[in-house]
């Protein structure tokens, strides 16, 4: 059967404005058979756009890159994708990859935070000591990270690895 592994290299550390955060993907098949059919999306919460991507087609879309499903990853081999983002305002910015292999029923998430800070501006600590209200923490993210795969095609843009528009 596939066993498919998730890996994600973010930001070492904090990311000024002017910059881009790098996030590195890798997706590998540990198993003994294809894995099929294979999608990788990566979403963003308010603040944080993706500008670009690399590793296979994709689509860029608001507060998301869908990467055009890989039709058969097989056995010892492995796929790496990268995406660049940019913030939008200094802060703790959350990102969410995600892979779905409907032939299989594979589902594996890695979700990190990357802190975007201001140039200019002094460095707050980040605020995990305190959290915020879960209701009104979880009701702008979930709003960004709902799969909205479908709402890609007709707001995103079509691009090739190289960073051609399709």
């Amino acid at each position: 059967a596939p066993k498919l592994a998730l890996s994600v290299e973010e930001p070492s550390g904090p990311v000024g404005l002017e910059g881009e955060a790098v996030y590195q993907i890798r997706l590998q098949n540990r198993g003994t058979a294809s894995a099929k059919d294979v999608e990788v999306v990566v979403y963003f919460a308010n603040n944080l756009e993706p500008i670009s991507a690399a590793g296979g087609h994709y689509k860029l879309g608001a507060g998301q890159v869908l990467f055009d499903p890989l039709a058969v990853l097989a056995p010892g081999q492995d796929a790496t994708f990268q995406v660049k983002a940019k913030a939008g305002a200094a802060g703790n910015h959350v990102f969410r990859v995600e892979v779905h292999s409907a032939a299989t029923g594979a589902r594996l998430v890695r979700e990190g935070t990357t802190r975007f800070y201001a140039a200019d501006a002094p460095v707050d600590p980040p605020a995990l000591a305190q959290p915020a209200h879960r209701d009104a923490a979880r009701s702008a993210d979930e709003v960004r990270t709902a799969d909205r795969r479908d709402a890609v095609a007709p707001q995103g843009e079509s691009r090739s690895s190289d960073g051609t528009q399709r």
